[in-house]
């Protein structure tokens, strides 16, 4: 996206930091498509 461009580095991880604390990373979760879940799952195994 574009607008990663007007973020600075020490924002944009503040908002990551939000959305991956909150609640909505479920609903983010529900609306990926199959392969995404599958992809964000075995990227979550290996750090296992």
């Amino acid at each position: 996206m574009f607008i990663n461009y007007f973020i600075s580095g020490t924002v944009k991880q503040h908002l990551l930091n939000y959305y991956f604390s909150s609640t909505r990373i479920e609903e983010i979760y529900r609306s990926l498509d199959y392969s995404e879940r599958v992809a964000i799952s075995n990227t979550m195994n290996l750090d296992q």
